[in-house]
């Protein structure tokens, strides 16, 4: 009734965007929360993602070993990332072993002491070289037997509904707000255009 005597150009664009803001926040809401089911009547309500739980984390685990866990990428991660320093401390800790079991008299008959001695200095940099060269023959037969998916998804499968939610909210998170500013600026813009059409 209030538009029959009081009808402002601007109206419907406001309209349009409290209706597109609301509309992508309770949508977005509905995905995660309630995180627990709620009884309202006949009915159960919980989070889009909680209620499927089984079958997101089937593609979840998909997507993560298709796209971020993959042999290719663990090992660029290791040789060049921030796992670096470890893994070449690894590296040196089992040379610096042989050759400590070497000095003692293992193999100091065929490798001269010294030469020993410097092994770490000299074989760190040619066991880097070699994963570098030789790692995408490895990443296949990684890729095959490490059966990342198949531990994700079952691992996922048993959690709880907090601990699923903990895990998958966070990587939606720092979306949220902008989705849901996304479908403000649209409800706005489409009443702009209402406001303008000429009938």
């Amino acid at each position: 009734m209030v538009w029959v005597v009081w009808d402002p150009w601007w109206s419907l664009a406001v309209g349009g965007m409290v209706v597109g803001y609301l509309t992508n926040f309770f949508a977005i809401k509905s995905i995660f929360e309630p995180v627990q089911p709620v009884q309202v009547g006949p009915w159960k309500i919980q989070g889009l993602f909680l209620t499927r739980q089984y079958e997101v984390s089937e593609k979840f685990a998909k997507f993560l070993r298709s796209k971020v866990l993959t042999a290719e990428q663990m090992w660029e991660e290791i040789l060049n990332g921030s796992r670096r320093g470890a893994f070449d401390k690894l590296l040196t800790d089992y040379i610096n072993e042989y050759a400590r079991q070497g000095t003692a008299g293992i193999v100091t008959s065929v490798i001269p002491r010294k030469a020993l001695q410097r092994l770490p200095i000299v074989a760190l940099p040619e066991l880097r070289k070699f994963l570098v060269e030789e790692q995408a023959a490895m990443c296949p037969y990684m890729n095959e037997v490490l059966l990342l998916e198949d531990e994700m998804r079952e691992k996922m499968r048993m959690m709880s509904s907090e601990e699923f939610e903990g895990v998958l909210h966070p990587i939606f998170a720092e979306d949220e707000l902008t989705l849901i500013l996304i479908g403000a600026a649209l409800g706005f813009t489409v009443g702009l255009l209402q406001s303008q059409a000429p009938y």
